[in-house]
């Protein structure tokens, strides 16, 4: 069974490492970020969920892992078939784009604050319609509130 390993700071490429010694199936999310030192670009891969690599394992295999100084927790995955679809989703993303960004989860009728453009620093409430991103800037003594589009990643969770 899949299962969500939660890890110590910056332990997720040595706990791969590990899980390969112990030949055991993992996955680790690898996202590709540019960083300028001295007028040098330079490429590092970053995990793309810090504190998080995804393993399969049996429970007889459960003990091996524990024991590793780096875990910190392991994640139960109830739904086995949704983990893998969307770990399948990630893996072609990242294939097409290994620039990618973990972003949190943001659902409709969160609270955000735009972080970018002329808008920086507006809290509304999100409303996504159609693929395009709405934050509603409301005013509650009048009850009415005007929509402004603005793009996901210059959104933050409240």
């Amino acid at each position: 069974m899949w299962h969500v390993l939660h890890l110590r700071p910056r332990c997720e490429k040595k706990m791969r490492t590990y899980l390969d010694g112990l030949s055991l199936t993992n996955y680790l999310p690898l996202a590709s970020v540019t960083r300028i030192y001295q007028r040098r670009k330079v490429v590092f891969e970053n995990p793309l969920f810090p504190g998080y690599i995804f393993a399969f394992f049996n429970p007889d295999q459960r003990l091996s892992i524990l024991k590793s100084p780096m875990l910190v927790r392991i994640i139960p995955v109830p739904n086995q078939a949704q983990l893998i679809y969307e770990l399948d989703q990630l893996k072609a993303a990242l294939a097409e784009n290994p620039f990618l960004k973990a972003r949190p989860g943001i659902a409709r009728g969160d609270r955000v604050r735009i972080t970018a453009g002329p808008l920086r620093g507006i809290e509304g409430i999100i409303q996504i319609m159609k693929g395009s991103s709405q934050v509603v800037l409301s005013v509650d003594a009048i009850g009415q509130g005007v929509a402004v589009e603005v793009a996901m990643d210059a959104l933050e969770t409240i």
